[in-house]
Order: structure tokens, then C-alpha cells, then sequence
């Protein structure tokens, strides 16, 4: 998911672009800042949550001490979901 963001990220403006022209049919939803602040951390969410997966993946760690880790991600996260410096 991290990359798919970092992909949008780079092409956004261009498909914002295109959506202006007459012919487009390409529609954009409305946009404003906190749309924009909420994309941008849930953004560093999943490249905190890659960071790690890649990281454990590193490791060697046995599957079963992956998932408990990746889990316990997880879970810290939904915790803090209203705290906007979780991530």
C-alpha cells in the first residue's frame, strides 16, 4: 500500500491536470485540508508499517514470531488511532 501511495503521489498532479479538460473522463472528488492532512498520515502509517514488515522480513524471524510482532503493530495502531503522532 505504501508504494501505491508514494505512485499516486507522483502522478497526481498530472491526472488533477487532466481532469480539466473538456473532454475528460476523468472525475477528481472534491478536496480539501483535512482530506489532504488525513492522506498524509495514513501515508506515513503504511511507510512506517513496510519499514517494519521489511525490517522483521530481515531478520529471519520464524513465521509464527512475525505474525505475533506484526500483530502487535497492528494493534498499537488501532490504539492510537485518534492520536495523530502514532505513526
Amino acid at each position: 500500500m505504501s508504494s501505491m501511495m508514494n505512485k499516486w503521489e507522483k502522478i497526481k498532479g498530472h491526472v488533477v491536470e487532466a481532469s480539466f479538460h473538456d473532454d475528460a473522463e476523468i472525475v477528481m472528488p472534491p478536496s480539501n485540508n483535512r482530506s489532504s492532512k488525513a492522506a498524509k498520515n495514513l501515508k506515513l502509517c503504511f511507510d512506517n508499517i513496510n519499514a517494519t514488515t521489511l525490517a522483521l522480513q530481515e531478520r529471519n524471524l520464524p513465521l509464527a514470531k512475525w505474525c505475533d510482532l506484526q500483530e502487535e503493530l497492528m494493534k498499537e495502531l488501532g490504539d492510537n488511532r485518534g492520536d495523530e503522532s502514532s505513526c
